[in-house]
């Protein structure tokens, strides 16, 4: 049998040894550098979809606030017209066109027949003040000025209306007749 002998220096081994421990810790570190760079890598990669997906929450979550919003919105919008809607037809009800023209048809019953109602404007308009108002405008053809003031007087009478004016003077029709046109406004 042989022996082997080694004849390398004790020291130059040494160095050998320290050289395969120094490589392989260098392959070691590079190696745990790789990994903690992909580790950093895929967490700041995670991170940022996290973060987009935080921000689409948020921005899905605004969407039903700005629904809830234009929602809340047309409700009050659908209550003004509903309140609007309601407020005209108690209005058209209380101061109804037939109301007043039942009205001047018991006007010209009292008058005897001596008055021509030739024609009616009907207007109503709501103020800002909750206030409504409304006027009446007519064109009126009588046989002679008592007929004329009878029928005012018999206007402001009837409480119907808040004021009844003269809109435009007394004017004869013709030279042969007594026959007078004036215009009369009623404001309710």
């Amino acid at each position: 049998m042989s022996a082997a002998v080694n004849l390398i220096p004790a020291g130059l081994v040494t160095r050998f040894r320290l050289k395969r421990v120094k490589r392989l810790w260098y392959r070691i570190a590079v190696i745990a550098c790789s990994i903690s760079g992909c580790i950093v890598l895929s967490g700041r990669l995670s991170l940022a979809e996290r973060l987009a997906a935080i921000t689409r929450e948020e921005s899905d979550s605004s969407r039903p606030r700005e629904v809830h919003r234009e929602h809340l919105s047309l409700l009050r919008e659908s209550k003004r017209l509903d309140q609007y809607i309601q407020t005209q037809h108690d209005l058209r009800s209380r101061y109804d066109s037939v109301a007043v023209f039942a009205l001047l048809t018991e006007i010209k019953h009292q008058l005897a027949g001596n008055l021509d109602v030739q024609s009616v404007s009907f207007s109503l308009d709501d103020g800002a003040d909750q206030k409504f108002n409304g006027t009446v405008m007519m064109e009126v053809v009588t046989e002679g000025t008592s007929n004329s003031s009878n029928f005012l007087q018999l206007l402001k009478d009837s409480g119907f209306f808040r004021s009844v004016s003269l809109s435009s003077s007394l004017q004869k029709l013709d030279q042969a007749s007594d026959a007078l046109r004036f215009s009369v406004r009623c404001d309710f």
